[in-house]
């Protein structure tokens, strides 16, 4: 059975891998990992040592906000022209869908 052979941060890797770091402008993490022939965990654990690290922004889905009538008030103008009983549990754009087919003018 081979064994591993442990890898450590001496003086010469340390400024090498901070040269390419660049304070998070340079070479990525994993790109880093890969030219040191280690794990992209003992990467960032030696720049939040040597306290550079930056960390990467997360990027969040945006949720595209309805301007348009509620839920109820989209319900309210239905029941004009049918029996909307039990139609609380279906999707607005559903009902907005129904709306449209059925020619129910919608609240702005």
């Amino acid at each position: 059975m081979e064994k591993k052979v442990k890898f450590s941060w001496d003086e010469p890797k340390t400024v090498k891998l901070l040269e390419a770091y660049d304070n998070g402008k340079g070479a990525s993490v994993e790109t880093l990992a890969q030219e040191f022939g280690t794990t992209t965990k003992s990467v960032v654990g030696k720049l939040v040592y040597e306290k550079v690290y930056v960390k990467q922004e997360k990027t969040k889905k945006k949720i595209e906000k309805d301007e348009g009538p509620t839920k109820g008030q989209i319900l309210e103008a239905l029941a004009k022209k049918i029996d909307t009983d039990g139609a609380e549990g279906a999707s607005k754009p559903f009902l907005k869908e129904v709306a449209k087919a059925l020619e129910v003018k919608l609240p702005i």
